[in-house]
């Protein structure tokens, strides 16, 4: 796994780390803390785009952010499951290998 992707998933993690801490925020320490995470959140991003497509990056990262939040409120705030929003999901998770898909051929194409 290249440095890009290892970007991208501490980004992705990171996001759905200062997302879920959103529903649970009742005090300014909180809120500053979501801050500095999300601060540090972009910065991870802004590294990967460094050595990833911005597209490709956001893409994962917003995927994985949906996912990740869809999975964290079922698991801990009794969220529900339904099947169109499984349908979804799965959606977005299969957008995300088709455009890693994608830019990997790409890649390949210019290295030819």
């Amino acid at each position: 796994m290249n440095k890009g992707w290892i970007y991208v998933l501490l980004t992705s993690l990171f996001e759905v780390v200062w997302v879920t801490l959103l529903k649970t925020a009742d005090s300014v320490l909180d809120w500053v803390i979501i801050a500095l995470i999300a601060v540090v959140d972009f910065k991870i991003l802004i590294k990967a785009c460094d050595h990833l497509p911005t597209g490709t990056v956001y893409a994962v990262f917003a995927g994985f952010g949906a996912v990740g939040a869809v999975l964290i409120d079922w698991l801990f705030f009794d969220g529900q499951i339904t099947v169109p929003r499984l349908f979804f999901v799965f959606l977005m998770v299969l957008a995300v290998i088709g455009l890693n898909l994608i830019e990997t051929k790409q890649q390949k194409e210019r290295k030819a």
